[in-house]
């Protein structure tokens, strides 16, 4: 850090005498190279010799005890050789980005999901496994190489692989920056205009992997869902620690100055302006965060730019991005600092304190002479107290016991173009979330109004030329077919209580309305009843009659649950809009190329696993493709949908990860079943109506014909039939043996 000023001089040089050599139009390739492998990195030993209050004071080392050490599955580069967050992605609006993935790790299968991108509607780039590509394998490259055609703002990337096959978290994840053209690495221009910008990248993590998380929610080891102080209902999943990387703008890029610090030290310079876009890049919590002492002015969710909002704080769930304006007072001293925030929606009174904190430190010209771990923590305390807080403005939540909260809804789009009347005929569909705890731990998804399923991709890719309905396709995939000239307005439901951050690959989403129906009267202790708030056709007219273009658009939306206003326990849900990439112009809708298939996902990692997930189908596109004779292009024609006869389907021939590679091969389906019901349970849902399929193992035995099951891992379980006719054979056997003695 000492010579951290000479750098930020020589950046600030650079940035006034090179603009011209960023903005050549011939320099449009950008290339990364990623190599995932499995690495040792330091975590508790990083506050060693360290002044601060952090797992100490707070939280407890009694309480959290955490290892000196930590095996993470992480990217390695030629300027990040390992870190809990991945190397920094900067590109411009129209560049060509090639990003290279080598798989090191064994017995794995690896991805890359561009998160937030649309890929000018090409499916196969969007990293999608079972869907777009099947997974890449230990020891094999892949090359994603796409024109980036995004709005300009922040973004993230991560794997879709639920099988790394290491015990080591999962750390294959980190930003994406798409920059306006003729701009990198400068500024936004824009009439918005900042001095400086910094990535904040939060991440929660769990010292346990994936697969053992997963059995601990069967085993039902995590205990009931909470309610915090605000109303948020959240769920009791354990926390192992959080982590914090800042990147900043660096000579001819950006550098990551951090390698998943538990306490980060962010440099600011006094009577300056900061963009601070904050990303959720974890697996599971959603986040409170905060600066103290310094409002949050709100300009873009998940990359889109909106009109400013100023708040105390933002809830940021997994898979959010927010972009936030930060003044910095010109009255501060050098060496001041600032707490910034980052907890967890735990109840405080009932004795959960997780978080996160990093530092704001005002410095002159933004570096300071100390190292960051000779910085002492701010005054403020470094747990936070919300009994003695006033009225804080928060954003995104829907929850108004607080009365300072601020529904997203309230976001509005910044100099959009917007859409007035129009004749195009809106298509209207359903997707209605449920759960059912542990011994039948399953959640399941139903799609305008069919079977609640427990949805399962296998990995097989399903646009892929090998793939094959009957052998690769699972029973028990959930698709959901949308129109791609017109707009699809779909109302989300949940009986879950808890929220549900949901990602639909390749598309935004207009948020158009929230509804709260009466938790106290509708809901048990385990879930709830499914509203029928849009059930009739005036309603669902009244969302389409909004003009286009006039509500927050996002990437990654949450179907709420559990909430307050007035004393009154509400559940909550979505109607939101999706257009399938369409333009207007003169209101006469233009078929766009975003035809195909995208996965459409929970972000929680428990909730991808277990069944919220399904494909969603633009246009009809054939499963599998149908293939012509040069082997090449597809043409076909699908009824309701028709495709123009100029148009082809161009799927990659050579270079994708193969469908038959062992691994791939290896990889064992998972049963299809009608799921138990305990007729009996006292809770039960009304949605437990014994109509409803299964997908797992454990939910499966009850209906098996098979005398035994093979897990994935070579375990076998007996079906009771089958121990009942073995103990009937021992005893006959017994019984003759004893006659003939």
């Amino acid at each position: 850090m000492l010579a951290l000023p000479l750098l930020v001089i020589l950046h600030t040089l650079l940035l006034v005498l090179l603009p011209e050599a960023f903005s050549n139009e011939e320099e449009t390739l950008r290339s990364y190279g990623f190599h995932a492998r499995p690495t040792v990195l330091p975590l508790l030993n990083q506050l060693q010799f360290t002044r601060t209050q952090l797992y100490d004071v707070w939280p407890k080392r009694s309480d959290q005890i955490l290892p000196q050490t930590i095996n993470a599955a992480v990217v390695h580069s030629e300027s990040n050789n390992g870190t809990l967050m991945g190397e920094p992605i900067h590109v411009q609006v129209g560049d060509r980005l090639r990003l290279k993935l080598t798989n090191h790790l064994s017995y794995s299968g690896l991805s890359i999901h561009m998160h937030g991108f649309g890929f000018g509607g090409d499916f196969v780039h969007a990293g999608a496994i079972g869907v777009s590509q099947c997974p890449l394998t230990e020891g094999d490259s892949f090359t994603y190489d796409f024109v980036v055609n995004e709005m300009p703002g922040t973004y993230w990337y991560h794997t879709q692989s639920e099988h790394l096959g290491v015990d080591a978290v999962d750390a294959i994840r980190g930003p994406v920056i798409v920059h306006p053209h003729g701009s990198f690495p400068q500024v936004d221009n824009s009439p918005l205009s900042y001095d400086y910008e910094r990535i904040l990248f939060f991440q929660a993590w769990s010292l346990l992997p994936s697969k053992v998380r997963y059995a601990q929610q069967i085993s039902n080891s995590n205990g009931p869902v909470v309610k915090n102080e605000d109303g948020f209902v959240v769920s009791s999943v354990p926390w192992g620690f959080g982590t914090c990387n800042v990147s900043l703008p660096f000579l001819f890029g950006w550098m990551a100055l951090s390698i998943g610090k538990l306490r980060e030290v962010i440099h600011v310079t006094r009577n300056k302006r900061y963009k601070f876009r904050f990303i959720n890049g974890g697996a599971h919590h959603a986040l409170r965060i905060r600066i103290d002492n310094f409002p949050l002015n709100v300009v873009a969710a998940d990359a889109e730019a909106v009109e400013a909002r100023t708040v105390d704080e933002l809830v940021i769930h997994v898979g959010e991005r927010f972009d936030v304006f930060v003044d910095i007072y010109d009255d501060l001293f050098d060496g001041e600092s600032f707490w910034i925030r980052a907890d967890s929606l735990e109840p405080i009174s009932q004795g959960f304190t997780n978080g996160i904190r990093a530092i704001l430190r005002v410095s002159e010209n933004g570096a300071s002479t100390k190292r960051d771990s000779d910085v002492e923590d701010p005054l403020g305390h470094i747990q936070r107290n919300r009994k003695v807080e006033n009225v804080v403005k928060t954003l995104n939540c829907n929850h108004a016991k607080n009365a300072g909260c601020i529904p997203i809804t309230e976001l509005r789009p910044l100099n959009n173009s917007v859409v007035g009347e129009h004749d195009l005929q809106s298509e209207f569909h359903s997707v209605d979330f449920h759960f059912r705890p542990a011994p039948q731990y399953s959640h399941f998804v139903r799609i305008d109004g069919s079977h609640f399923t427990q949805s399962e991709i296998t990995s097989i890719a399903m646009g892929s030329r090998s793939f094959d309905k009957i052998s690769d396709l699972h029973p028990h995939t959930v698709m959901l077919q949308l129109s791609r000239s017109s707009p699809n307005i779909i109302v989300w439901r949940t009986t879950l209580l808890i929220d549900i951050p949901f990602h639909i690959h390749g598309h935004k989403v207009e948020i158009l309305d929230i509804a709260y129906p009466s938790l106290r009267r509708d809901c048990t202790l385990q879930a709830c009843k499914l509203s029928n708030e849009y059930s009739t056709s005036s309603r669902l007219q009244e969302l389409a009659k909004i003009p286009l273009n006039t509500v927050v658009k996002k990437d990654t939306f949450v179907v709420p649950a559990g909430g307050n206003t007035h004393s009154v326990e509400k559940e909550v849900y979505f109607s939101k809009r999706l257009t399938t990439g369409f333009t207007i112009i003169e209101q006469a809708p233009l078929i766009a190329n975003n035809r195909g298939l995208w996965l459409a996902a929970g972000q929680m990692d428990v909730h991808s696993e277990d069944g919220i997930s399904f494909v969603v189908n633009v246009g009809a596109y054939p499963v599998p493709p149908d293939e012509n004779e040069d082997g090449i292009s597809f043409v076909v024609n699908v009824g309701a949908y028709p495709v123009p006869p100029d148009e082809k389907l161009l799927l990659p021939i050579q270079g994708f990860p193969s469908c038959s590679s062992k691994f791939v091969t290896s990889m064992q389906k998972k049963p299809a079943c009608k799921c138990y019901v305990d007729r009996d349970a006292p809770l039960r849902s009304e949605e437990d109506d014994g109509t409803s399929l299964c997908s797992r193992p454990h939910l499966c035995m009850n209906s098996m014909n098979l005398e035994s099951f093979k897990y994935d891992r070579g375990f076998y379980i007996q079906s009771v039939l089958w121990n009942t006719l073995l103990f009937l054979w021992l005893f006959s056997l017994l019984w003759l043996f004893g006659i003939s003695f």
